[in-house]
C-alpha cells in the first residue's frame, strides 16, 4: 500500500527540475513530486508543470500560475486514497498567499 512523495524542486543540481529528471523520478516509483520557489529555476519547468499533474507547485501561489497545488492519488494496491497539498511558508520568502488560509 505504498505511496511515495518526494520534494523535487532542486532535483536539477540544486536549480529546479527538468522534464527528464521528473520523468525519471516517476519511473523510480515516486507518486507525486512537491516543490517550492525553486521550481521555476529551469524555464522548461513551466511547460512540464502544466502537463504533469504529479508535479505540484505551492498551492498558495497566486491564481494564474501554471500547475496545481494538490493531487489526489491512490496507494499502489488501490485500497486507499491519498491527498497531497503542497504549500510554501512565508518567513523570509516572497510575499505569497497565506498557506493556512489556502489549506482550510
Amino acid at each position: 500500500m505504498d505511496f511515495v512523495v518526494a520534494n523535487a524542486e532542486n532535483a536539477a543540481a540544486g536549480f529546479g527540475i527538468t522534464r527528464e529528471i521528473g520523468d525519471q523520478l516517476l519511473d523510480y516509483g515516486v507518486d507525486v513530486m512537491t516543490s517550492g520557489n525553486h521550481i521555476w529555476d529551469k524555464k522548461e519547468a513551466l511547460d512540464y508543470i502544466g502537463v504533469e499533474t504529479r508535479l505540484l507547485r505551492p498551492a498558495n501561489y497566486p491564481a494564474g500560475v501554471p500547475g496545481n497545488g494538490s493531487f489526489l492519488g491512490r496507494t499502489r494496491d488501490g485500497r486507499f486514497s491519498v491527498g497531497v497539498v503542497n504549500v510554501m511558508g512565508r518567513v523570509f520568502m516572497a510575499n505569497i498567499d497565506d498557506p493556512f488560509t489556502v489549506v482550510l
